[in-house]
């Protein structure tokens, strides 16, 4: 009974901090660069949750890193 009722409560801690997670890496870090990256060169309103957000964020954090290696080296 008891074992039960630990088992439910890790399962909760481990899902918020797994959401917690997905919130932060996923949709500000790589989708908000995305999100401005594809407003300023489409000049219009992207969908949050699309393909070409993603992508576009993505393309930026590869292009930063990158750009970092080429200083530091």
């Amino acid at each position: 009974m008891i074992d039960d009722f630990v088992g439910g409560i890790a399962k909760l801690i481990g899902r918020v901090i797994y959401q917690i997670f997905i919130e932060i890496i996923l949709e500000i870090i790589i989708k908000g660069p995305g999100y401005i990256l594809y407003k300023l060169v489409k000049g219009q309103e992207p969908d949050p949750d699309g393909i070409s957000v993603f992508i576009l964020g993505m393309l930026f954090w590869v292009l930063m890193g990158y750009g970092v290696y080429l200083v530091i080296r």
